[in-house]
C-alpha cells in the first residue's frame, strides 16, 4: 500500500521503475498510475464535497471542500514533506551512512510510521518502515493485518541477516571514526549496498 502510493504518485513518464517490477505486473496498480490526478481530484476534493452537499445542502458541500478536502491535503502534504526534510536532519542512522535519511520515532509518532527513514532507503523494498517490533508504525500493523484476511499478499521483508548486518556495520564506521589513526580506514559500505539491492532484484521478481 505504502510503496504502491509512492509509486504511483510518481507520475513523470521518464521515471524509472527497475526496482518495482512487482507493481508493475498489478493491473489495479497500473490503472491507478495511468489516472492518478483524476483520481486525486475526485478523492480528494470531489468526494467530500458531494458527502458534505448530501448531509446539508451546500453548507455541507463548502464545508467537505474546505474541510475534508483541502484542509486535509494541506496536513497530509505537509506531514509527507516534513518527512523528507526533517527526517533527513533529525534522528539516528543506525542502518546506514551513505546518505542522510534518519530515524526519528518522534516524526513517526505523527505520520504512522513514516519517521523510521533510514531503513526506509536502505530497505525500499521492505514493506515495514519500523521493523523492530516495538517501534511504532501502524501502517506496518495495518498491512499485515490485512494480509491476514486476504488483503495483501506476499509481502517483503528484508532478510533479517542484513539488516543486522547493517547495523553492526554502521557502528564499526561509526567507532572506526571515532579512533581512526593515520594508518587506518573507514569501512566500505559498498560491497553492503550491493547485496542489499541483489536481495531487492530477487525479492522482486
Amino acid at each position: 500500500m505504502r510503496t504502491s502510493a509512492g509509486f504511483c504518485s510518481n507520475s513523470g513518464r521518464n521515471r524509472r521503475f527497475d526496482n518495482v517490477s512487482d507493481l508493475k505486473k498489478d493491473p489495479l496498480v497500473m490503472w491507478q498510475h495511468r489516472h492518478i490526478h483524476l483520481l486525486a481530484v475526485l478523492v480528494s476534493f470531489g468526494l467530500p464535497t458531494l458527502l458534505g452537499a448530501l448531509w446539508d445542502g451546500w453548507i455541507g458541500a463548502l464545508g467537505g471542500f474546505l474541510i475534508g478536502g483541502v484542509a486535509k491535503v494541506v496536513v497530509i502534504q505537509h506531514g509527507t514533506f516534513l518527512i523528507n526534510s526533517a527526517c533527513h536532519t533529525f534522528g539516528r542512522q543506525p542502518y546506514s551512512t551513505r546518505c542522510s535519511a534518519r530515524d526519528s520515532f518522534f516524526m513517526a509518532l505523527f505520520t504512522f510510521g513514516e519517521g523510521y527513514h533510514n531503513y526506509h532507503h536502505e530497505f525500499q523494498h521492505d514493506y515495514r518502515n519500523g521493523v523492530k517490533p516495538w517501534e511504532w508504525d501502524p501502517t506496518k500493523w495495518l498491512i499485515w493485518s490485512f494480509s491476514k484476511i486476504g488483503l495483501t499478499s506476499s509481502l517483503r521483508r528484508a532478510r533479517a541477516d542484513l539488516v543486522s548486518l547493517s547495523e553492526a556495520n554502521v557502528r564499526k564506521t561509526v567507532t572506526s571514526e571515532q579512533v581512526i589513526s593515520k594508518a587506518g580506514k573507514t569501512p566500505n559500505e559498498r560491497h553492503l549496498a550491493h547485496k542489499i539491492t541483489q536481495e531487492s532484484s530477487l525479492t522482486a521478481g
